[in-house]
């Protein structure tokens, strides 16, 4: 989902597992990069490793906690929609620093294509 701002909610699946993603600007009205942020929501407490959402094609690999249930997934999408903060249930991480990575690698190995899965 993504709102008029150019704030964005999205959730991949894998296994029975989903990861959540809020991006959005610090401040929408700056509109300065540098105040782009991206987050992955995590449970609080979970496990410690990580977790390949999918098994075809370029997956992402989360971090454990991060593999999340259906419910969980609603309770996010549902705060956005509503234009709520990221629900405070959640570890939200910043993942800013992956896309940087990811854009470094050849095109054949990205995951992500312009911030989305």
């Amino acid at each position: 989902i993504k709102d008029a701002h150019g704030s964005f909610i999205q959730a991949r699946e894998g296994g029975r597992r989903y990861c959540v993603e809020w991006a959005g600007w610090h401040d929408w009205k700056e509109r300065n990069w540098k105040q782009y942020e991206h987050f992955r929501a995590g449970l609080k407490q979970g496990s410690k490793g990580t977790f390949r959402l999918g098994t075809r094609g370029r997956t992402p690999v989360i971090n454990k906690n991060e593999a999340l249930s259906f419910a969980d997934v609603v309770v996010c999408f549902q705060a956005f929609y509503h234009h709520e903060p990221r629900p405070s249930q959640y570890v939200w991480r910043n993942i800013n620093e992956e896309f940087e990575k990811d854009a470094s690698l050849p095109k054949s190995e990205q995951v992500y294509v312009h911030g989305y899965f």
